[in-house]
């Protein structure tokens, strides 16, 4: 049974509950836009009353402008729930409550007169901001160049081909899981050059990268005429629609690995001596059709999964649960060529399996629950409203007589009187259009 969900009385139409005006302006222009950010309006408020006002992050006009472009009700409510940031506002809070205490405890340390290394207090080197940012993208383009000029150098292919077909959240998702991707990469000690090949975007796709591919377009705040182009980094990741084909040998398995969770075949003891290429594939391995497995196969490569089963028996449920993200895949086998020891490389990626309370657990299902409810709520609400659109339609055409008959020039007439706009149109008789023919015809003799 639903637990009550704490209400907060809000008006239904306020303005922290509208767009810009200037988006206003610039895209609810026309009768379908202006009727359709009603109907988001109303599923916003729907939202709230499932859940509560509290625990929604506040709407910019980006959300606005990928609501509207959505066409079916099951997307948006997949993007209103992943507007519910309640769990990383509570880990904010408890890391900036944490952060509280250390320092709360260093000051005590120092009057004290011990000697307390950390900031504000005795650093050899103070390096923060941009100038950190700066020293660790010198630091990682050394390791890559370092790493090529040595022939060790490794690149990690990242399988796009799929990511158009998904739904909306779990595109964002895997586009997520990209930006995380190149920041491991990039304060690793032994990163990739990584590489994105079959990515083919659609509208949809190429909006959550501008705003989730900070390695490409930079943060919002620098996405500015006054601020100018944003300067991506000589080392970032390459965005290609190219096949896997054009940047390796895919066919042989000493210098190529597909890395599938749907493979038969386990990965070697020890990583190939001539290993130039790691593929991992953007999918979800539940759907067969677009998977990993189906991808290699595509491209007539043999794939290769990780073994858990054999090296961490523990973690054996990762092998059918399928939950490990691109960038905890990346670094277990980044550990694993490095070490040759799947065990260690397993265990320093993968945390251990955490048992839920039966308090969690009953939370857990609430909230699974509700939504659900609400994807049922949005699914009847989008079904009443088109048949509503379906019946005026009904109703104007029933009112409007048959072309060509006299109730049409009847209907007609009496809808231009309605608008003041009534033109009286004289039409002649045929024995009068005779007696003109014949007037002529006599005044021209």
């Amino acid at each position: 049974m639903l637990s009550q969900a704490p209400h907060q009385q809000q008006p239904s139409t306020s303005a922290a509950e509208l767009p810009s005006p200037s988006f206003l302006r610039q895209n609810v222009k026309t009768e379908r836009q202006k009727e359709k950010l009603a109907q988001l309006v109303a599923e916003m408020q729907m939202l709230r009353e499932f859940f509560g006002g509290g625990d929604l992050r506040e709407f910019t006009d980006d959300d606005w402008e990928a609501l509207l472009e959505m066409r079916y009700s099951n997307e948006r409510a997949d993007y209103l729930l992943s507007m519910r940031s309640v769990e990383k506002e509570e880990t904010q809070a408890e890391m900036e409550k944490e952060d509280e205490k250390i320092s709360v405890l260093n000051q005590r340390k120092y009057d004290a007169g011990e000697m307390v290394y950390a900031r504000h207090f005795n650093e050899y080197i103070e390096l923060y901001g941009q100038d950190f940012r700066n020293f660790i993208e010198n630091t990682h383009g050394a390791r890559i160049l370092s790493r090529e000029r040595l022939d060790e150098a490794i690149q990690l292919l990242v399988d796009c081909r799929y990511v158009p077909r998904y739904p909306l959240r779990m595109q964002r998702r895997l586009i997520e899981n990209f930006q995380t991707l190149y920041e491991k990469n990039w304060a690793s000690r032994e990163p990739f050059r990584i590489s994105f090949a079959n990515f083919r975007p659609d509208q949809q796709c190429a909006a959550l990268m501008k705003r989730y591919l900070l390695f490409l377009y930079g943060p919002k705040r620098l996405q500015t005429e006054e601020s100018g182009p944003f300067q991506q980094s000589l080392f970032a990741p390459s965005v290609s629609p190219q096949e896997l084909s054009h940047f390796a040998n895919c066919r042989d398995p000493e210098e190529t690995l597909y890395v599938s969770w749907r493979a038969v075949r386990f990965l070697p003891v020890r990583p190939p001596m001539n290993l130039k290429n790691i593929i991992i594939c953007a999918s979800d391995d539940r759907d067969l059709v677009a998977s990993s497995a189906s991808a290699a196969a595509a491209d007539r490569i043999i794939p290769y999964r990780i073994p858990f089963e054999r090296y961490a028996p523990h973690y054996g449920h990762l092998g059918t649960k399928l939950t490990l993200p691109l960038h905890a895949i990346a670094g277990i086998m980044g550990d694993w060529v490095r070490t040759g020891d799947w065990t260690t490389a397993i265990a320093d990626h993968v945390g251990p399996r955490r048992v839920l309370t039966p308090d969690e657990m009953a939370k857990r299902d609430d909230g699974l629950k509700r939504e659900e409810f609400f994807k049922l709520a949005m699914k009847d609400f989008e079904v009443s409203r088109r048949q509503d659109e379906v019946d005026r339609r009904n109703v104007a055409t029933r009112a409007m007589p048959l072309e060509g008959g006299t109730q049409m020039r009847h209907w007609r007439a009496n809808s231009e009187e309605a608008d003041g706009k009534t033109k009286r149109k004289h039409r002649y008789t045929r024995e009068e259009r005779n007696a003109r023919r014949a007037a002529k015809a006599a005044a021209g003799n």
